[in-house]
């Protein structure tokens, strides 16, 4: 479908007298990225605590500054690290920068992570990655349960085709971008792509696919991980202290950006201008590849992002929170 500019100034009105119609409102593209905080050790030990820790808040100010938006998750071994070390960076996260803080539970039932990022004062209102096959079987109730409105960055091993352990077992889902692009409320585990109304939990659709190595990806046509498997090219080199924006510690460079940004490209071709449309990618924190490397690359993606897209009024920042309050802004405004 042919993509129409939209205008950011049309607001919508609640206040209208009673009987009137709702103004209409012209939908750009929301965007944001997401941080996977994904430790992997427990107990998270203090070294490994504090370059993680460092990376979430260096993130936060390049975002800040550029006038980009962020969300993070955090697995269940950091926030318990950030009372153990007496570093509340997640409440940081949320307070200072007015960037969502949820829940990472890595494929189990959410119940403990959320209990450990609750008590750090966090609102904590999505999750990410509570699903698994092996653990949590039905994340849908899961999620729901433990009382989160909506969930994002879904990957292919939700679906009952896909085995884990596979090569496009982390795949963004749903398969077409055409399906991926407005909201929906989960009707449930086994019916991830069928809209419920009736459902309390929310998809926020965008790219589950990680900025880094995405030209790689891009190029072999598997959009997931070719670097460790057969018939991938190979792994760009990491560079040990390396300056920003020349291969960082991550592989990460500007030709990972243009194709980031094509990719946004394509998602526009969806974008209708009556609905809510999103789009992310994501990345994780481990506190074992230092992100401050790549400083720069991510400044640098989001100033084009504004030159190209958000001043011609395509593109418009949201983190998540704002993306799931619009959506249920429009359910209420359009009866849907």
């Amino acid at each position: 479908m042919a993509f129409c500019a939209v205008t950011l100034a049309a607001q919508v009105t609640y206040g209208q007298q009673r009987g009137e119609a709702p103004a209409a409102k012209d939908y750009p593209l929301y965007v944001t990225f997401i941080f996977h905080i994904e430790t992997g050790q427990n107990p998270l030990d203090e070294q490994q605590f504090r370059a993680a820790a460092a990376d979430l808040r260096g993130m936060a100010e390049v975002f800040k500054k550029h006038g980009g938006t962020l969300a993070t998750h955090s697995d269940e071994v950091f926030a318990l690290a950030c009372a153990k070390y007496s570093d509340n960076v997640l409440l940081e996260i949320q307070d200072k920068y007015r960037f969502p803080v949820g829940s990472y539970p890595h494929g189990r039932p959410s119940a403990a992570t959320k209990a450990a990022v609750d008590a750090l004062g966090i609102k904590n209102e999505h999750v990410f990655g509570n699903w698994g096959k092996r653990f949590n079987r039905n994340w849908v109730a899961d999620a729901i349960a433990n009382g989160f409105k909506y969930t994002c960055a879904a990957q292919a091993m939700i679906l009952p085709e896909v085995e884990i352990e596979t090569s496009w077992d982390h795949e963004t889902v749903p398969w077409s971008r055409a399906d991926r692009i407005h909201p929906w409320r989960i009707k449930s585990t086994e019916e991830f792509q069928v809209h419920d109304p009736n459902s309390s939990l929310v998809y926020i659709p965008g790219e589950s696919e990680g900025i880094q190595g995405v030209y790689e990806r891009d190029l072999t046509g598997n959009l997931v991980r070719p670097r460790t498997k057969r018939g991938g090219p190979p792994a760009r080199s990491r560079i040990p202290g390396g300056p920003a924006g020349t291969r960082g510690g991550s592989g990460f460079d500007s030709r990972d950006i243009d194709v980031a940004l094509e990719m946004m490209r394509k998602a526009l071709v969806f974008a209708e201008k009556d609905k809510v449309n999103t789009w992310y990618l994501v990345t994780n924190i481990t506190g074992r590849d230092r992100l401050d490397r790549d400083a720069g690359l991510f400044a640098n993606w989001i100033d084009r992002i504004n030159e190209d897209f958000v001043k011609r009024g395509l593109v418009e920042w949201k983190t998540t929170d704002e993306m799931y309050k619009a959506y249920v802004e429009w359910e209420k405004r359009t009866g849907q």
